[in-house]
């Protein structure tokens, strides 16, 4: 279960950072049908596998791609990554309570099982959050190379990403090698890059 959670941990936690407004494209599509291509020029493997004009979505007959069923793609990816903030929320609130538990397991106050338990949890929400932007239908457009909130909530998410899997991979022998305080620097950062991920959305 374990190597699992890592393996799609790894798999997901680059795509954290795909939170467009899903309404202004909607907007955009309807006001520029004929002038703007249905799908954008640059998806990720992922999206291409399901979204692209070959993909699985469009030979399944689920989403053709029309004008129409673009705009239902569209009305989809905004109520999946609506959840996909509210399910970022959990994620930070497991996040902290497996910071707390770390620590009180640390000093000596509570069981290491605890704190393993919490892990798991907030691993699990974390998987389920990225799942949720992974799987989402694509925008309508890509953006520019220009520095935005969501190109540093991206950064964030390799930070914080890699620290989850640096945490998962060698958090037991860390602790087992007397590295506590690797181990919880490790922590900290994962989790701030986490919360300055979902900060930096709100501006």
């Amino acid at each position: 279960m374990k190597t699992f959670v890592l393996v799609a941990i790894s798999t997901l936690f680059p795509l954290f950072a795909v939170s467009q407004d899903a309404d202004s494209l909607l907007a955009l599509l309807d006001s520029s049908q004929d002038a703007t291509p249905l799908l954008p020029e640059e998806m990720s493997i992922t999206k291409r596998w399901l979204w692209r004009e070959n993909g699985l979505m469009r030979k399944t007959g689920i989403f053709p791609l029309t004008t129409e069923d673009r705009q239902r793609e569209l009305r989809l990816r905004r109520k999946m990554l609506k959840t996909h903030q509210v399910a970022g929320y959990v994620t930070s609130a497991l996040m902290l309570g497996t910071a707390i538990a770390g620590q009180k397991s640390y000093d000596g106050e509570w069981s290491g099982n605890i704190h393993k338990g919490v892990e798991l949890a907030m691993a699990t929400s974390y998987t389920i959050t990225g799942a949720l932007s992974l799987l989402s239908p694509p925008p309508l457009l890509v953006e520019g190379r220009k520095l935005s909130n969501i190109k540093v909530h991206r950064i964030l998410a390799y930070v914080h990403g890699t620290g989850m899997i640096a945490n998962g991979l060698f958090g037991e022998k860390m602790l087992q090698n007397g590295r506590r305080d690797l181990h919880r620097v490790v922590g900290y950062t994962t989790a701030g890059a986490l919360w300055g991920a979902m900060i930096v959305m709100k501006f």
